[in-house]
């Protein structure tokens, strides 16, 4: 798919890789390959992806693919100098905010000393500390603004969301703790997927990873929700086919008034529940997200996309 277009999928994109037929996306974005050999868990190899004028976004995400019948991998692609342009603005946000940072910390130094606050050796010592976390800082900028660069605006949900707007107001040190928090489940979920016994894994962890997310919303703050929003879309999309996954995180979205979203996944909840009083309770959800939405045209694209699923 094409990187921050609304999920457009993109078309001839080469995929070269070891042990498998070449493979070019089709209008859909869709590609098929085909391995003689491979079992679930298997590191693939990627050779070559291309696409002229374009380059790969999520490089990570391909350097960690394993071969998987149940979870296909995403190849996201943007136009050439779109990345760097991202680097460079992200780089500057943080570069400003950082170099603001350590000119308060420098005149909070000159007027300690002005008052003799502190001694010409302490405040010495001090100037040598603060040069020495403004290159540090400028350091790990470089790392960190590549990282956002990378995050596709189509995608964001959860503490992900937040890192973006924690970025966007300049508050650099609380985007890249949000980034990383964002990512540690992530990492988890990915780690269970590579897993023989991964839907095992789940069923087990799952329990108390939704005690963790009750602890969370009863925290009433913005963090909380936004971390609490991530766990649950990480369950959501570890096994798509479970339906209480969906719908737990589908209500969740409604309380949060993310309506759009939260559609989404109470229509994937139906579809995947066999369930007759399940399905009773999704289409009652359904009918209170109705109600809260100022839209009657949505509303009926909505109720139009349900008709569907039940035929």
């Amino acid at each position: 798919m094409e990187f921050c277009s609304g999920n457009k999928p993109l078309s001839g994109v080469e995929v070269l890789v070891m042990g498998a037929t070449p493979a070019v996306s089709d209008v859909n974005g869709h590609f098929r390959l085909a391995f003689r050999n491979k079992m679930n868990g298997d590191l693939i190899m990627y050779d070559q992806i291309n696409k002229n004028g374009y380059e790969l976004v999520n490089k990570e995400d391909v350097q960690n693919w394993v071969f998987s019948t149940k979870y296909p991998v995403k190849i996201v692609m943007c136009k050439l100098g779109t990345l760097d342009e991202s680097k460079r603005k992200y780089y500057q946000i943080g570069n400003d905010y950082y170099e603001k940072k350590y000119n308060e910390s420098i005149n909070n130094l000159k007027t300690q000393l002005q008052k003799n606050l502190i001694t010409k050796l302490q405040y010495d010592k001090a100037i040598e500390e603060a040069n020495e976390q403004l290159n540090k800082s400028k350091k790990n900028l470089e790392f960190y603004s590549n990282k956002f660069a990378r995050i596709n605006k189509d995608e964001l949900y959860g503490i992900d969301k937040l890192a973006m707007q924690l970025l966007q107001e300049g508050k650099v040190d609380d985007a890249i703790k949000a980034y990383e928090d964002s990512k540690i489940l992530d990492r988890f979920i990915e780690i269970l997927k590579k897993r023989e016994n991964a839907s095992y894994n789940m069923i087990v962890m799952a329990p108390l990873l939704f005690n963790q997310v009750d602890l969370l919303i009863q925290k009433n703050d913005v963090y909380s929700h936004s971390k609490a929003d991530t766990i649950l879309h990480a369950i959501a999309v570890s096994d798509t086919l479970n339906s209480d996954y969906s719908y737990k995180y589908a209500s969740f979205l409604l309380n949060e008034q993310k309506y759009s979203d939260s559609f989404h996944w109470y229509k994937a909840s139906l579809i995947t529940t066999t369930d007759k009083e399940k399905k009773c309770k999704i289409l009652g959800d359904l009918n209170n997200l109705y109600l809260q939405i100022d839209n009657n045209r949505v509303v009926e694209e909505y109720k139009k996309q349900i008709s569907d699923v039940g035929k």
